[in-house]
This record gives C-alpha cells, sequence and structure tokens, in this order.
C-alpha cells in the first residue's frame, strides 16, 4: 500500500498516489481480465478442433483444466515471493 502525504499544499500533489493507484488498477484489471479472455479462445480452439486422421474431438477436458490450476498455483507462488522479497527489501533485509 502506497502512504499518501496529506500535509503537502498542493491538491495536485496529494492526488498523485491515488491516481498512481488507480492506474495500477486498471493495469491490472486489463491484464487479468485480456488474460482469460485470451485462455477461453485458446481452450475453445483446442477442444473444437478435430485431430488425427480420424478427426476426433478432444475428450481430455478435464487435464487441460487442471493443468491451468496447477499455472494458476505457480504464478501465485511467484507473485507471493515476488512481494516477500519486496517487503524485505523495503525493511532493508
Amino acid at each position: 500500500m502506497i502512504a499518501i502525504d496529506v500535509r503537502s499544499s498542493s491538491s495536485d500533489e496529494n492526488m498523485t498516489g491515488y491516481v498512481t493507484n488507480k492506474r495500477k488498477l486498471a493495469v491490472c484489471f486489463l491484464g487479468v481480465f485480456i488474460s482469460y479472455f485470451y485462455y477461453g479462445v485458446v481452450q475453445e480452439k483446442i477442444t473444437r478442433a478435430d485431430y488425427g486422421e480420424k478427426k476426433e474431438k478432444f475428450v481430455y477436458a478435464l487435464s487441460l483444466v487442471f493443468i491451468q490450476c496447477i499455472v494458476n498455483a505457480l504464478f501465485a507462488i511467484a507473485g507471493k515471493f515476488m512481494v516477500w522479497v519486496a517487503f524485505l527489501s523495503h525493511l532493508g533485509y
């Protein structure tokens, strides 16, 4: 969380942290939304395509979701690690 100095005399300076936080929120929102949208498009292409000479459909949707869960967990662990490292560096370790 970013601290905002409210003792400043200019109202524009007071809003700097707020605008930065709103911008970060918008970027994070768009990143998550675009990522899941793209994942949905790719998943549809995988599950709707015909494979092999017999034109078989993809039938391992549960495996695909399981792989997605593993990748999401790895990203969460990496994100948590990065936040922890940033916190420790902020403390001076």
